[in-house]
């Protein structure tokens, strides 16, 4: 990846990627980040959510004894998180191999509102969980470390999102510098024409 002039934070590609240098980037760690909060609060409360109940002789979400859509908020959320990191680390490695202004802006631009939903959902899903776990009353031979951890690592998924999502509106608002159409030829030159365009359309006339 080039150092020189860039496009929604990435500069020219020669459509090779250094997996290495890829992995080592912050919106890549931040993504991996995302992934591995998700997958640990999954894997806690997906099989650690139920236990058995002897007046209902049945199992019940360790939560809340009545609300069963405690624990499938938790796991449909946490599932989503892991789904939402893996598409965006994909849409990353695509912006690295391609040098469309176009479609980084579609990226990014997208990534900005999922990412905001996430850390939204993350967000409703820690309080709505963990309010409802305080007024849960728990037999002592029950263990609970499962539940706390899935707690918790919802927690840390909602600073995870979040700067995921201020990364996006950083490099969004960094947008394109003029220097980096130069080494392309005119069918690029004018895409690049066609988004200032664009882009003065978006954000208004100048204020000088």
């Amino acid at each position: 990846m080039d150092s020189g002039p860039q496009a929604y934070g990435l500069g020219r590609t020669s459509g090779q990627v250094d997996i290495q240098q890829f992995l080592k980037t912050t919106p890549v760690l931040v993504r991996l980040l995302c992934l591995k909060f998700s997958i640990i609060a999954y894997f806690c409360i997906s099989p650690g959510s139920k236990v058995w109940n002897e007046e209902q002789k049945q199992e019940v979400c360790i939560y809340s004894d009545e609300k069963e859509s405690t624990c499938n908020m938790g796991i449909q959320f946490t599932l989503l998180g892991i789904v939402g990191a893996i598409v965006f680390l994909c849409t990353e490695y695509f912006m690295w191999k391609s040098a469309s202004v176009k479609h980084r802006r579609r990226i990014i631009r997208g990534g900005l509102v999922a990412g905001g939903i996430e850390c939204f959902l993350c967000l409703m899903a820690f309080f709505y969980i963990f309010f409802t776990w305080v007024g849960t009353p728990v037999a002592e031979n029950v263990s609970t470390t499962n539940a706390n951890f899935a707690i918790l690592f919802i927690f840390l998924d909602i600073f995870a999102w979040g700067y995921f999502t201020l990364l996006e509106y950083q490099r969004l608002e960094k947008g394109v510098d003029p220097e980096f159409m130069g080494a392309f030829g005119n069918e690029d030159a004018a895409q690049f024409n066609a988004y200032a365009a664009d882009e003065s359309e978006y954000h208004g006339p100048t204020q000088k």
